[in-house]
């Protein structure tokens, strides 16, 4: 899933959590989630990036505007979290990956960009109904 799937995923579950902490912790259990659903990933550096940096940007400007409570923003940077594990590993900072779902432990399904685009602009659509 894209960057910014798993960050409005990861809000949405912070929603529903009793505290930051468990916020965290339900963020990045969509992640898991997520990546079980069969989806396309950024094929170029340069697409991820600007996915990156488009979504932290307007992250950045939903709390600078609305101050959403802790525990959405803990969400969602649970959701993000385990793949800055990805970039790592791509710029050679780690040696292996260790998120079950990039390791091969837990299956990361993927399918044709055109249903992944469907699939991800679903999650993200579902995700920003249970916020508003």
């Amino acid at each position: 899933m894209y960057y910014s799937t798993h960050l409005v995923a990861g809000a949405a579950a912070g929603i529903m959590a009793e505290s930051p902490a468990e916020g965290f912790v339900l963020g990045v259990l969509t992640h898991v989630i997520l990546d079980l659903i069969p989806h396309h990933d950024h094929e170029s550096v340069t697409t991820c990036i600007l996915d990156c940096v488009l979504g932290t940007a307007v992250f950045l400007a939903v709390i600078a505007v609305f101050h959403p409570e802790m525990k959405i923003i803990w969400g969602a940077l649970g959701g993000v979290l385990p793949d800055i594990e990805i970039a790592m590993y791509h710029f050679r900072l780690i040696r292996k990956r260790v998120f079950p779902s990039h390791t091969g432990c837990i299956p990361h399904l993927s399918t044709t960009r055109m249903r992944g685009l469907i699939m991800q602009s679903l999650v993200i659509v579902l995700g920003l109904w249970i916020l508003s």
